[in-house]
């Protein structure tokens, strides 16, 4: 049996494909931004799903597979929840924010980091398993994102989220809410 290659010219893999029976582990889905055109009150994330095995080469759906699901959501006063700086001075690394398309016809030398924005931006919201949740993320905003994390504990188990929905209102019920506590003999 000859290991050797017997080209001299170097080799190089363009494609490589693999099957397999089964789910991936884990998976993650996150959203493009969605922009609601208005300002909207958020209240609730609601999602449907099913659980499925693989039978025979087949999906079938079951309520018993080892599965989760877990969503957690942003909102955001802008269209994009990260902020692209620019290297303005390389010798003390001074920089300066730049839109997401400036930043790209930039030289690499010239492209600083990339971060979250935390000022136009909330925190992600806690992560949930559980549908109907209510929202609770500043609002009212305009622009929002959500990731979905699909678990399985067996290779012949998977999950699939049939529909996601966030229920919001557009006009805003209120633009503030404020409130007063007081003693009931004042």
């Amino acid at each position: 049996k000859n290991d050797k290659l017997i080209s001299t010219a170097e080799n190089e893999i363009a494609e490589l494909q693999a099957f397999g029976t089964g789910f991936a582990p884990r998976g993650r889905y996150l959203s493009q931004v969605i922009d609601l055109r208005e300002r909207a009150n958020f209240s609730r994330l609601n999602w449907t799903l099913e659980r499925l095995r693989l039978v025979d080469g087949e999906a079938v759906v079951v309520s018993d597979a080892q599965t989760r699901v877990v969503v957690r959501m942003r909102t955001g006063k802008d269209e994009t929840p990260l902020v692209y700086y620019e290297i303005v001075d390389l010798f003390t690394k001074e920089r300066a924010v730049v839109s997401e398309d400036e930043y790209r016809d930039l030289d690499l030398v010239r492209q600083g980091p990339i971060e979250e924005d935390q000022e136009e931006w909330s925190e992600w919201s806690s992560p949930t398993s559980v549908a109907g949740q209510a929202i609770d993320l500043p609002s009212p905003r305009r622009y929002f994102q959500f990731e979905v994390t699909m678990e399985s504990d067996e290779i012949l188990e998977g999950i699939r989220v049939r529909t996601l929905s966030v229920d919001h209102a557009i006009p805003p019920l209120a633009q503030e809410v404020i409130g007063e506590i007081s003693q009931l003999e004042d």
